[in-house]
């Protein structure tokens, strides 16, 4: 049985930089002409930081901390790949992510629902801002 994981989408100008580190392949990138609302924020009580979802030694998702994303992205401690699809069926923004909260366990921190989601992918970081499905109905989560 093959693995699945929500694509993500890329918004922004470092998207390019992405797809040069060879990771396009399981990634829908999307460039839009937007530089000026980057996270600088050094301050880590406004928001929750997901480890590197990109495993380069095996060239695939690492499973742990995609898990860690599908909890916050929920608000659920048991949550998987199919929670985030039956949420993304409604479209779901940053706010809407944003007051989900979550109990820290096992890996991952707590949640509180003022907290936006970061994550490091291909050791940059980026803000998770919408959740939505493609023409297909598989989940696309965009990252800004």
């Amino acid at each position: 049985m093959k693995n699945k994981a929500v694509r993500l989408a890329l918004a922004g100008f470092l998207g390019t930089a992405v797809l040069g580190a060879g990771i396009a392949t399981p990634i829908a990138l999307q460039n839009i002409n937007k530089t000026s609302e980057a996270v600088t924020t050094t301050d880590t009580t406004s928001y929750v930081s997901v480890g590197e979802l990109w495993d380069s030694g095996n060239k695939s998702f690492n499973s742990d901390n995609l898990d860690i994303l599908y909890k916050y992205l929920t608000g659920n401690a048991s949550a998987s790949y199919d929670n985030v699809a039956s949420q993304a069926s409604s479209t779901t923004t940053a706010a809407n992510i944003r007051s989900k909260t979550l109990s820290s366990g096992s890996g991952y921190s707590a949640k509180s629902s003022s907290q936006d989601v970061i994550v490091t992918l291909g050791g940059l970081k980026w803000e998770v801002v919408y959740l939505s499905n493609d023409t297909d109905g598989e989940p696309v989560l965009t990252l800004w």
